[in-house]
């Protein structure tokens, strides 16, 4: 099944395991309407805190996610309030400038006009002020009624650095992210919407489609259900740019069953994968909700652990340990007994880049990972 022809790349970004759950919760009520929150670190000055519980974007990213959704027909919007962008940047952090026509100072402020009816003199204000009267500075007279002595006909601007005086003032708009300055006609308007789930959202899921694709096969493995590689290092390479910015530990971990061939001569291809699949459902299972679990290849697990560090991570390692251990199919391989050895590679510490940790992962696992299923065991590799 092809593709379809709007923004494919963009949706397949985008659209993710957690999307399909975010749905699916508000299709079922524990999750209701979804409403923006001023946020003015967001990149578009608000965000949806409700809906990050579930999707896990970097902070303000759901919008991009929502907006995907409500222009698939999956989400309903309605408008909730409007901001404006630098058309260089995209930020919102604008500032108005009103400035002189004239000198372009910003140094201006609102005043009022007199107009004498008498000797027909028109000026600011402040200038017929004489020891708290009206007095009209042409002709010195003193004003007391208005409307009979003389009249307000508007309010004007005024420079303070250069004199002058004009009705509107030039507006422009200070960037304060990229430092450049744009006319009101060139911001970029952009709508803040709420939204709620559409009936053709229920129909996606239930056919196993987004975005006119079945989405199962684009994330999951069909072997043991858990997310593939591709989605794995999507999340990867985000979790790890997270890291390195904002100094936040990582932990992957690379677990194996490094005597998977073996076991299949001793108990045949069926059995083996029989343990596979057992083997991946536990560790699965063993970990937090926002833990991710894939399919490395035929022989192991990679693991991602947000927010946790190396000590954490080995206690995560012998908890899965202690449930492969005592699992039922586990058990019934006995002569030989799967093997599993374990490395693991900390960010922002041991690596800066996903690459280089999967390289990191797999040397370690070689030389020094941690064994499991055998008395004798070694350091995981840190």
């Amino acid at each position: 099944m092809g593709l379809p022809t709007y923004e494919d790349e963009k949706a397949v970004e985008l659209i993710d395991a957690r999307v399909i759950e975010l749905l699916k919760k508000m299709l079922e009520g524990e999750v209701g309407r979804l409403d923006p929150y001023f946020d003015p670190n967001a990149k578009y000055g608000y965000s949806y805190p409700d809906a990050n519980v579930v999707l896990k974007r970097l902070h303000g990213e759901e919008v991009e996610v929502l907006e995907l959704l409500h222009k698939l027909g999956y989400l309903v919007g309605t408008f909730h309030d409007k901001v404006y962008l630098c058309p260089f940047c995209q930020s919102h952090h604008l500032h108005l400038r009103l400035s002189c026509p004239e000198c372009n100072s910003t140094d201006i402020r609102q005043a009022s006009m007199l107009h004498h009816f008498s000797c027909g003199h028109v000026d600011l204000e402040e200038r017929f002020l004489q020891r708290g009267r009206l007095i009209c500075p042409k002709c010195s007279q003193v004003l007391r009624h208005i409307g009979v002595d003389y009249e307000r006909p508007s309010r004007v601007w005024h420079c303070n650095q250069c004199g002058y005086i004009f009705q509107h003032p030039v507006e422009s708009f200070h960037c304060h992210r990229c430092g450049r300055q744009s006319s009101k006609e060139q911001v970029v308007e952009k709508r803040i919407m709420s939204f709620t789930v559409s009936p053709e959202a229920a129909v996606a899921i239930e056919d196993g489609k987004l975005y006119d694709f079945k989405y199962y096969q684009v994330v999951s493995d069909g072997l043991t259900q858990l997310v593939n590689m591709s989605y794995f290092r999507e999340q990867g390479l985000k979790e790890v740019a997270r890291s390195v910015r904002y100094g936040n530990q990582v932990t992957f971990v690379l677990i194996r069953i490094v005597n998977f061939p073996e076991l299949v001569s001793a108990y045949g291809q069926t059995e083996a994968e029989r343990l596979f699949r057992d083997f991946a459902q536990i560790t699965n299972n063993t970990l937090r909700s926002c833990d991710l679990v894939a399919r490395y290849d035929d022989v192991s697990l990679i693991i991602q652990l947000p927010e946790t560090g190396p000590d954490s991570a080995i206690f995560a390692i012998n908890r899965i340990s202690y449930n492969l251990t005592r699992s039922d199919i586990w058990l019934e391989f006995t002569d030989p007994r799967p093997v599993i050895k374990v490395s693991m590679v900390s960010i922002p510490e041991d690596a800066k880049d996903y690459d280089e940790l999967l390289k990191l992962l797999e040397e370690r696992i070689e030389t020094s990972g941690l064994v499991v299923g055998m008395t004798e065991q070694s350091g995981a590799g840190r």
